[in-house]
């Protein structure tokens, strides 16, 4: 049976409705654009000017979104989506990862012999997915806007096809990432049946009104959504993909998957747990820890830790920052147990973390040898012969780590804060342990590049092209201004997250 709030949209409602989705359309018309001009190229031409018209929709896609910024949210398509401050700064946040990944594409993907246009066109279908993702108030559409988002990346993981490591990760995300989305459809199926309803306001209407706690539909359909998405942002213990899939997918690739594929499940998580579940947070007197909450707090605990102890042993600094970015998934978690503070303090730390993390792999990108190598031992002595590349490298992991004035230490500062004015001092504890367990192996790359003698002779690093070194430049920028600044950053973080409560 087809839920009311798809089969009611009316013909009449859909001009008003398209325009609350231009930031979707936008990146969807790119892609659909970039494909056709590639197919009207010379076989042997230069597909950088595809990079090119990829960023050129990509500045339209955030003009998109900017544009109705401090408007109210405008519930479109039935309610099976809404346009507020919320989406808006998330979609930025979407389409800034998708621009720097798209110049360190531009940069890098000519050198492995990989510059086709389906990549940019790819790119931005992903892009266009998450925007729909964050956008989404219905669990039909969730689920649409998921796996617009999954099916690029999936691709993605895959596109270097003379690399079978690429093969492999592409495979790797496709099955595991069909398994998830196994999890997320019967979740999504059980709380229809508990509620009558895929609207999150209805399930949210339902768990107001009855007690949850003897519901066993409502409990396993909720547990199963959170599975599925807790995937995505590659918690303990969904994270098993991500270190092979990072590490064999193109780099570009890698950092677009680290960044917006992680915000957008963020997206989600944040829109079911504040609009769906809100009572759900805790259980009935005596088992308080029975509800999601308690289950949150004990996946961050493990998604820090467990992630900050493997990243100590690794070697190749890909794998390292996948690692990385699986704890830091963790931190952001922390967010979701502290409500409204904690949810500003995520989509500040999800803007901060998108330039250091993409800038992190940009570079990683420019130090990449031909042969693809990216292990500890290639980054020996790179302090002296690329000193400016070295320095920017330096600045981004430092920012990684938490370390003043970046923008990682403020946002660390304000989810920490967060949560010790929820009364989470344990898990704070553990958090802050968990940062200075993983300032070694980002000090790791440092004392590599700096402080270690060559034993053999070094292949040269790819050349650096003017792409990478504005991506990186952007990033190192913006990792400086918002940990000297931080406040405008915050404070649109703190507006843009009023729609959820």
């Amino acid at each position: 049976m087809i839920p009311d709030s798809i089969a009611e949209i009316s013909a009449s409602q859909v001009p008003g409705d398209l325009m609350a989705i231009l930031p979707f359309l936008v990146a969807v018309a790119g892609g659909l654009v970039v494909i056709i001009v590639d197919l009207l190229m010379r076989p042997k031409a230069s597909r950088q000017a595809l990079g090119i018209l990829s960023l050129l929709f990509l500045v339209l896609m955030i003009l998109a979104c900017l544009v109705d910024v401090g408007k109210p949210p405008e519930m479109a398509f039935s309610d099976l989506v809404v346009a507020d401050d919320f989406s808006r700064f998330l979609g930025v946040i979407f389409a800034v990862a998708a621009a720097l990944s798209a110049l360190t594409a531009i940069g890098r993907l000519p050198d492995e012999g990989a510059a086709r246009g389906e990549f940019y066109a790819l790119l931005l279908f992903a892009t266009g997915g998450a925007c729909l993702l964050a956008q989404a108030t219905d669990l039909i559409s969730m689920f649409i806007g998921l796996e617009c988002l999954s099916i690029p990346a999936y691709i993605l993981a895959a596109s270097l096809r003379r690399d079978p490591r690429s093969a492999e990760a592409g495979f790797k995300y496709f099955i595991l990432g069909a398994f998830a989305t196994g999890f997320l459809v019967y979740g999504i199926a059980l709380l229809y049946g508990a509620a009558g309803s895929t609207q999150l306001k209805e399930i949210a209407r339902l768990c107001a009104t009855q007690p949850w706690t003897g519901n066993l539909m409502l409990i396993v359909g909720a547990l199963l959504v959170l599975v599925g998405l807790l995937f995505k942002i590659a918690a303990v213990p969904f994270h098993m993909w991500a270190p092979d899939v990072y590490q064999g997918s193109p780099t570009p690739a890698t950092a677009f998957f680290a960044t917006a594929v992680k915000a957008a499940a963020f997206a989600a998580l944040l829109r079911v747990l504040f609009m769906a579940l809100p009572d759900m947070r805790t259980g009935t007197a005596g088992y308080e820890d029975a509800g999601w909450a308690g289950l949150l707090t004990v996946i961050a605990i493990l998604t820090m830790s467990v992630a900050n102890l493997i990243a100590l042993v690794q070697n190749d600094v890909k794998r390292l920052l996948a690692y990385s970015s699986i704890a830091h998934a963790g931190y952001l978690i922390i967010g979701l147990l502290c409500n409204q503070e904690g949810a500003a303090a995520i989509l500040f730390y999800l803007a901060a973390y998108t330039f250091m993390t993409v800038g992190a792999f940009a570079l990683v990108a420019y130090f990449e040898h031909k042969s693809g190598g990216t292990s500890m031992t290639e980054y020996v002595g790179l302090g002296r012969r690329h000193p400016v590349a070295a320095v920017a490298l330096c600045i981004l992991l430092f920012s990684l780590a938490g370390i003043p004035p970046t923008a990682g230490f403020f946002s660390k500062f304000y989810l920490f804060r967060a949560a010790v004015n929820e009364g989470f001092i344990v898990l704070t504890v553990v958090a802050v342990l968990n940062s200075v367990v993983s300032a070694y192996y980002y000090l790791r790359v440092t004392v590599a590049m700096y402080m270690e003698d060559e034993t053999q002779e070094k292949k040269p690093a790819v050349k650096a092209s003017f792409a990478i070194a504005l991506a990186v430049g952007i990033c190192v920028l913006f990792v400086l201004l918002m940990g000297v600044h931080p406040t405008p950053y915050l404070d649109a973080a703190r507006s843009s997250v009023l729609s959820l409560f």
